[in-house]
Parts: structure tokens; C-alpha cells; sequence
């Protein structure tokens, strides 16, 4: 019977990976049987094998960030408290909040079960090497056929649909062209540590190529930030690899001639198209407003001195998912930060950044699956300050991820360690 549950949490975390990643054609698809929470459901079922399971897991890190998690959950609870009596929210409101807390804590458990259905460090690997080329190849058909996908998936109303396909943003089966961006940068941190594994010739030059063209399937989203976090994770693999081992010059060699040939084949799509010529320009960059936004999430949420709001923030909820007629809503900032502090203050943030705290301790730049993790940790990291997404379910997810594969990697866990009965 354990063995089963085992095999169904295998299946689970595969499913919802995917799904959480392509969130448009998975709304899509639920809405036809009427499961409008999906994303929910996703998160209880996780909260399920996470109880099942982490008592059998050979893992003092594992469980002692459980245990860590647990004691913020109460006190989130406790500030929930506070805000139904003093804010007035309705309860639906502030319960459904818990899930955008914690909704990335049951991905922490996938890399485990992963290894207990006899996955080894490389099957990983080529997963996300998997999913990240899906993504790539998904984002150059959207864009050849003018929008196919975007557009059959609609992820937001019409309106804003149109204007995405008006500016060249193509989101494939997302729901937006921002929100997968800290998972794609996992895709590409995970196809550059397995470049730095791979043995032969030919199978480093191709990883180095996928690891190109995720930056290719990021320009054709229209997104700036992006396309930029996903090429510092690209740069720093490429250098590490330099530094690693001098035999790997080749290999960059050989990915340099055939990147260039086709980047040149490329050239009227990337750098003549007069949508995104505009769109990455420096004038372009420079007329970005969202700068007013942080301007203002700082003011509200630090310089105004409350000491109160710096602490605990507003209240739980209060950017106003589910909030019914006449509640308080507030603003995102267009910044994870501000606006995870807007609501809890600096416990929210310190929850918002909490699998980097537990990582970056013990980080050790001479390994490489630090070295790459420092780089995703940076990309999201930069998502978070530029765009709200950081706290979005499927950042979140990726982070938690990236923190089940530190665990793994730094408790150098084998299958046979693995005590799942």
C-alpha cells in the first residue's frame, strides 16, 4: 500500500509541476469541470504527502525547516486573528491568503520522492532540461503562428490578450508572459548543471544550445526581466565552466560557432523585428513607470515610519483575493516585496524569503550546484523586486524546488538512505 501512495505522489508532483507552470491551459482545462481551484487543491493534496511522508525521510535540514514553517504558519494565524477583529475581513478572504503564504512548501518534498521512485541527480536534471525545452519550443511556435496559443488559452480577458499579441508578448500556455520566468531560470540552472557533469563532447555542446535558446524562448515573451535574470544563470554556468575545467573550452568553443550561425539565422526575428526592437531598446527602458510604483510600496510600506505597518504589515489579505464589495484592497507595488510587506510586514517578507535564507548560508561557491543555485536564487531575487510574480505560485514553487535539491545535494542522500518505508 506504501509503495503505492508513493507511486501516486510521483504522479502527483509531475501533474502539478506542469500544470502550475502552464497555468493558462490548466485553467483552461479545469474550468471545463468546473474546478475553478485548482491551485488550491494542488496545495492541500501537497499538504497531505508532506504529513505522510517527512517522518520517513532521512533529513535533520528537512525536518527542521517543517519545523521552522510551522511555528510561521501560527503566527500567521495569529495576525489573521488581528485582522478579522480590527480589519474586518471576511474569513473566506483571509483563509484563502494562508494558501499564497505557503503554496510552494509541498514542492520542497518532490525532489525526495523523486529519488525514492529510483530517479537519480542526472533523471532530475534532464526533468527540468525536459520542461525547459518544452517551453522554449512552445514560446518560438507561439510566435510563428502570431499568437496560436496565447490566444486559444486566453489567460487574461480578451482586452489584455489582444494587447499581449499587439506588443509580441506570448506567454504559450501560461497565463501571462511574466509569471514562469523564476521556473524557466530553475530549467536553465538544472540544463547547466547537468552541462557541467556531462562527459562528452557532443552532449555539452547540446546543453550549452539549450541553455541558448531558453534565452531565445525569453525574448519572444516581451518580458525584460526575464529575458535578463534568465541570462545571468546562463553567464554564470558558462563561467564556472571555464573556471571548473580548461577541457570544457571546446565544447564553448564549438556552442559559439553554432549559437552564432544560428543567432544569425535569427537576426530578422530577434534584432529586426520592430516590435521587440522598440521593446528592448534603452529609450523603452528608460520610459518604464514601474519605478514610481516601488517608489511608492517603499514610501507605504518603509518610509513613512509606521512602525506597526514595517512589523506586521496591514493585515493578512489585504491585496484583496476574494475580498467581497466595499473591503479594503490594497496594492502589489508591481514588487513582491512591498507587497508581501504590505500585508504582513517584515514576518511576511522573512516568509517570502525564507528557502534563501536557509540556502545562502550554506552556499560554497567551489561547488557548482552552488554556484548555479547562487545564480537562480539571484534571478528570483531580481523577479521579486521588479515584478509581484515572486510572490506568485509558480515562482514559489520553483523556489521550493530549488530548496528540496540544496537539501538533497548537501545531505549527499542516496536512494538507499532514504528511509520510506
Amino acid at each position: 500500500m506504501q509503495d503505492k501512495l508513493l507511486k501516486y505522489s510521483y504522479y502527483y508532483y509531475l501533474i502539478s509541476i506542469f500544470l502550475m507552470a502552464n497555468g493558462g491551459f490548466a485553467n483552461y482545462v479545469c474550468d471545463k469541470f468546473l474546478l475553478t481551484t485548482w491551485r488550491q487543491l494542488i496545495f492541500l493534496i501537497g499538504l497531505v504527502i508532506i504529513n505522510t511522508y517527512l517522518s520517513y525521510i532521512n533529513s535533520q535540514r528537512l525536518n527542521e525547516i517543517f519545523h521552522r514553517l510551522k511555528y510561521l504558519f501560527g503566527i500567521i494565524v495569529i495576525l489573521s486573528i488581528l485582522t478579522y477583529v480590527f480589519k474586518s475581513f471576511n474569513l473566506v478572504r483571509i483563509v484563502f491568503s494562508w494558501w499564497q503564504y505557503f503554496a510552494g512548501v509541498p514542492f520542497v518534498l518532490f525532489p525526495f520522492i523523486a529519488r525514492c521512485n529510483r530517479w537519480s541527480i542526472h533523471k532530475l536534471n534532464y526533468f527540468f532540461i525536459f520542461l525547459g525545452v518544452f517551453q522554449t519550443i512552445g514560446l518560438i511556435m507561439d510566435y510563428s503562428t502570431g499568437g496560436l496559443f496565447t490566444n486559444m488559452f486566453k489567460a487574461a480577458g480578451e482586452e489584455t490578450t489582444e494587447q499581449f499579441l499587439e506588443n509580441g508578448r506570448y506567454c504559450f500556455l501560461s497565463e501571462a508572459p511574466t509569471t514562469f520566468g523564476v521556473y524557466y531560470s530553475l530549467c536553465l540552472a538544472m540544463t547547466m548543471r547537468e552541462s557541467v557533469t556531462a562527459t562528452s563532447l557532443f552532449k555539452k555542446t547540446f546543453l550549452l544550445l539549450c541553455s541558448c535558446s531558453y534565452v531565445i524562448g525569453g525574448w519572444f515573451t516581451g518580458s525584460r526581466q526575464i529575458v535578463f535574470v534568465l541570462i545571468i544563470v546562463f553567464v554564470v554556468g558558462i563561467l564556472f565552466l571555464l573556471v571548473d575545467n580548461v577541457r570544457n573550452v571546446l565544447p564553448i568553443i564549438l556552442f559559439a560557432i553554432i549559437g552564432g550561425y544560428v543567432s544569425s539565422r535569427l537576426t530578422k526575428n530577434l534584432y529586426e523585428d520592430e516590435i521587440y526592437e522598440n521593446r528592448y531598446s534603452v529609450e523603452s527602458v528608460r520610459e518604464d513607470s514601474r519605478y514610481q510604483a516601488w517608489k511608492d510600496g517603499a514610501q507605504y510600506c518603509l518610509w513613512d515610519g509606521d512602525v506597526k505597518r514595517i512589523l506586521i504589515g496591514e493585515g493578512v489579505g489585504l491585496l484583496g483575493l476574494k475580498a467581497i464589495h466595499g473591503e479594503e484592497i490594497g496594492r502589489h507595488y508591481e514588487n513582491s516585496y512591498w507587497a508581501r510587506m504590505s500585508e504582513t510586514g517584515l514576518i511576511g517578507l522573512y516568509i517570502l524569503l525564507f528557502p534563501l535564507f536557509v540556502m545562502i548560508r550554506e552556499l560554497k561557491l567551489k561547488d557548482s550546484n552552488d554556484m548555479l543555485l547562487l545564480a537562480f536564487i539571484f534571478s528570483y531575487i531580481i523577479t521579486s523586486y521588479v515584478s509581484p510574480n515572486g510572490i506568485g505560485q509558480t515562482a514559489q514553487m520553483s523556489i521550493y524546488i530549488a530548496l528540496g535539491l540544496f537539501i538533497i545535494h548537501k545531505d549527499s542522500i542516496e536512494r538507499d538512505d532514504l528511509s520510506i518505508i
